[in-house]
Formats: C-alpha cells, sequence, structure tokens
C-alpha cells in the first residue's frame, strides 16, 4: 500500500521546538504497566501515566533545548524550562505517592531519579551528541530504555532484561531512521551516508521484531501470562516495523515518526496491536 506524501509546510515555533509527534514514545513508561498485568490497579496506572508524561515533558525539553542552540530562540529556551521543570515535578510527585523504596541498586533511583537521568542525556544530546551519528543513535535507544525503567521504577518493578533488550533495540531502530532523514537528502550522491544509515536502520528492525519474538516466546512470559499467546501479536509488530520503514525511505526533510503517526495503517495497527496484548495479558481476569 502506497504512503501518500504531501509537501512540508513550516511548523509553528512551539511545534518545532517541542516536536510534539515525538511524546508519542512516552508511551513506553506505561509498558511494565501493561505486561505486569497491574493496568486494572488503580494507584498504579496513576503512577504510570505520571511518569509518563514526565518522560514526554523531558523529552521535549531535550528537543527546545536543541531548537534553542540553532537558532538562539529565547522562546525556545523558555519553553525547554518550563519542560524540564513540569517533568521533573510529575517525577517527583510520582516518587513522592510511590511505596518506599527497598530496593538497591538501579531499581533504587526512583522515579525522579530516571527523569533526572533522562533530562541529562536529552540535555547532552541536544547540545553536543547529536553532531556525531553514532553517539546520537545511542542517546535515542538508551533514551528508549530509560522511558521504559522510568515507568517500570514508578510501579516498584525491576526493569525485566526484556524490557531492556526491547526497548534498546526499538530505540535504535528509530534513532537510524532519524538519521536517514537527517543524512543527504540524495542517496545518489557519491558518499551519502544515507543507503549504509538506512541499510542499518533495517536490521535493527529485523532486530527489534526478533527480540519481542524472543520475549512472547520466553519462559518468564509465560510464567507471567499463563501462557506464550503473545507470540500471535508478532505480526502486527512486525507490520509496524515494516511501515515505519518504508517511511524511513520516503521522508524527505521530515521526521519519519511524524509521517507514521499520520498513516491510518500504522495507526490501525497499533490500536490492534494493544488490544490483542490487553486480551491476551488481561483475558484470565
Amino acid at each position: 500500500m502506497a504512503i501518500p506524501l504531501t509537501p512540508a509546510r513550516e511548523p509553528a515555533p512551539w511545534r518545532a521546538a517541542l516536536r510534539p509527534a515525538r511524546w508519542a514514545e512516552a508511551l513506553l513508561a506505561l509498558a511494565p504497566l501493561v505486561f505486569a498485568g497491574l493496568l486494572a490497579d488503580p494507584p498504579s496506572t496513576r503512577l504510570a501515566l505520571q511518569m509518563a508524561g514526565a518522560v514526554a515533558l523531558i523529552a521535549a525539553a531535550g528537543d527546545a533545548v536543541g531548537f534553542a542552540a540553532s537558532r538562539r530562540s529565547a522562546f525556545a529556551s523558555t519553553l525547554a524550562v518550563c519542560c524540564a521543570a513540569g517533568g521533573l515535578l510529575l517525577a517527583a510527585w510520582a516518587q513522592r505517592l510511590a511505596p518506599p523504596l527497598a530496593a538497591h541498586g538501579p531499581r533504587s533511583l526512583g522515579p525522579l531519579g530516571w527523569a533526572l537521568l533522562l533530562l541529562g542525556l536529552c540535555v547532552a544530546d541536544a547540545l553536543l551528541l547529536r553532531l556525531w551519528l553514532p553517539a546520537d543513535v545511542l542517546v535515542v535507544a538508551c533514551g528508549y530504555v530509560l522511558r521504559a525503567a522510568g515507568g517500570a521504577s514508578a510501579l516498584q518493578l525491576a526493569p525485566s532484561r526484556w524490557l531492556v533488550v526491547c526497548s534498546f533495540l526499538l530505540g535504535l531502530f528509530v534513532g537510524l531512521g532519524r538519521h536517514g532523514w537527517r543524512a543527504d537528502p540524495d542517496a545518489r550522491k557519491p558518499g551519502s551516508r544515507r543507503p549504509a544509515v538506512q541499510r542499518a536502520a533495517a536490521i535493527a528492525g529485523v532486530l527489534a521484531v526478533a527480540s519481542y519474538v524472543a520475549y512472547a516466546l520466553s519462559s518468564d512470559t509465560q510464567a507471567a501470562i499463563g501462557s506464550r499467546d503473545l507470540i500471535w501479536t508478532a505480526p502486527l509488530v512486525a507490520l509496524l516495523v515494516a511501515r515505519h520503514r518504508e517511511h524511513i525511505r520516503l521522508s524527505f526533510g521530515r521526521d519519519p515518526l511524524e509521517l507514521l503517526l499520520r498513516d491510518k495503517l500504522s495507526l490501525g495497527a497499533f490500536m490492534l496491536w494493544i488490544a490483542s496484548v490487553l486480551f491476551v495479558v488481561y483475558r484470565r481476569w
């Protein structure tokens, strides 16, 4: 199915600075809530939603910092400060409402600790790291892990190995996809990096789907939800990755994630995947 392309219009200043399409990445903070079977528990749901709002605001602050640095915009600088403050306040509120931490190690950071790590990573990426492709891609991948780990910490859950692996590989795929459109627009130009980056993104996408399949078939998943039926949702994950891969190929000067969120087929597949996961995980209740 062909993906219709429309001419890109100059976004409003606040949209260019905050990139609201990327707020969808905050949904990763809800993954621990859903897959741990806690969605029916109101306090847990409230804490996870607060953490999702926190990471969305912090990521927006990082984007605003990058926009302010490149455009020397006082308006974007103000937006960055407001978003960072709002995100940290939400994370601090979640930490205050969460039960006392008894664990040691990474989990003991709490929601505020993970939020601070994400803020530092986003700001460093906006100011320095995105100038070098490998560092920028790794920052995106690590940012996905921090989002998911922050959501787990709000629920007093240790980030599982599968949560870390799947989040990292998904972030690697998305990060390489972003560089696919930031790289040279003309892939036929001698020395263009775009074909190589797009091939790397395709490999990362395959690995992301493979990690989800491995998670669905793992003994940990069988013990948590009582079956391996989550594997039946893997084709939808593969479809979403393939669709995003197509957006990477066709996104001339536009963020592929923005195009993905405007694609009816992708949105329909995503909603169907959510419904399928909820059915598999919560049907025993």
